[in-house]
């Protein structure tokens, strides 16, 4: 049993948590697949706030998953594609860790983890490229004018800089006379 009385919620890079199985099913309990998971938080369908946190501990100032090691792989690859950049974790601090007799840590040190399902890198890499493309593409509509939001953006941008313009000159022509002010004085 784990004694969670030094447990806190905390702020951690996924690239930074090593894995501490060698390999993982390719599914949730539920049924979902790791790589529908990715799809989902891609797309923002899925809130990470809903998700359950990663356990993780530390040990010779490295830290390993305890829990979480499919949800880990998801958010390391999410972080990839400059998604979950950092991701809130249950760190298990003075923490004993019981249920590593089960779990041993991998032959790669904890860097890499096995998914069992054949498709899913290919999959992760289908699904990224959609992604890339879909950004791609709502890109270069708003470049391209083909939003009203676009236009609204860009006469606010516009008005912005005339006003700073303005106020440049306004600037300018109060310190142009008090500096005639002062050059009447010095006569």
């Amino acid at each position: 049993m784990t004694n969670r009385t030094t447990e806190r919620v905390v702020t951690v890079r996924p690239s930074r948590v090593l894995y501490t199985q060698q390999s993982v099913e390719g599914e949730f309990h539920n049924g979902t697949k790791l790589s529908e998971l990715f799809r989902q938080i891609l797309y923002e369908e899925v809130d990470l706030g809903r998700l359950p946190l990663i356990e993780v501990v530390r040990i010779n100032s490295k830290m390993w998953c305890l829990d979480g090691n499919k949800r880990l792989r998801v958010f390391q690859e999410l972080e990839h594609c400059g998604i979950c950049e950092r991701v809130k974790m249950r760190y298990l601090s003075n923490k004993v860790l019981d249920r590593t007799d089960v779990k041993h840590l991998t032959a790669a040190e904890g860097r890499s983890i096995h998914v069992q399902d054949v498709d899913f890198d290919n999959q992760i890499k289908m699904i990224t490229a959609d992604w890339r493309k879909m950004l791609k593409r709502n890109q270069s509509d708003v470049e391209g004018g083909d939003t009203h939001e676009t236009f609204d953006e860009s006469f606010q941008a516009v008005c912005f800089k005339y006003v700073m313009t303005i106020s440049s000159l306004c600037l300018l022509l109060l310190f142009l006379y008090h500096l005639s002010l002062l050059i009447d004085q010095l006569k």
